[in-house]
């Protein structure tokens, strides 16, 4: 039994109230991959590269001639699954040693529990700019593509966030574990 795949380009306009921009009516279905590409980036490029023309040239809206509207549209942040957001990145994964594409912290082993496990106790130095564009192998980043690191709003690590089904927030899992363990007190 073959797996299903796809890979869905949805838009979100930042500029809508954030109780009203996830409803069906004013989110924008921008492409649906029917299958994996081969490459995430070369299905993306057409999109971004439309979207940094977009922002370039500028958005003119005009009806019967008339100027109604005029506005730059900007890719401000790009999301998805944990292994979708690293395939974007060219990062080596959440399950490396330095798998964090936030950070450089180096992961736990937990003993006698399971060899596969890992975690990340605490936050280390964030990546970056030039880490990010130039790539820093030593901590598992050959170095994000140019069709994101050239794009005006790209400055930092966050650029990448993950989507609220697998990502909570950066750093949350010792937060979680200090609020249950009754030894803490440090809130």
């Amino acid at each position: 039994m073959q797996k299903a795949h796809q890979v869905l380009i949805n838009c979100l306009v930042l500029n809508i109230y954030p109780e009203h921009r996830t409803k069906d009516e004013n989110m924008i279905q921008m492409t649906v991959c029917p299958g994996k590409p081969k490459t995430l980036i070369s299905f993306l490029k057409p999109v971004v590269e439309e979207v940094q023309a977009m922002y370039d040239n500028k958005l003119v809206i005009k009806k019967e001639g008339v100027e109604l509207f005029r506005c730059r549209v900007a890719i401000l942040s790009v999301t998805g699954d944990i292994p979708s957001i690293s395939e974007l990145m060219m990062a080596a994964g959440h399950t490396t040693t330095f798998g964090c594409r936030i950070c450089k912290v180096k992961c736990h082993k937990p003993h006698g529990v399971s060899n596969k496990g890992k975690s990340y106790p605490k936050m280390g130095p964030l990546r970056t700019l030039e880490e990010l564009k130039n790539g820093d192998l030593a901590h598992g980043m050959p170095g994000v593509p140019k069709l994101f690191t050239e794009l005006k709003t790209f400055i930092i690590s966050y650029f990448f966030f993950g989507d609220k089904l697998h990502m909570l927030g950066h750093g949350m899992g010792h937060m979680v574990y200090k609020l249950l363990d009754p030894k803490t007190s440090d809130w």
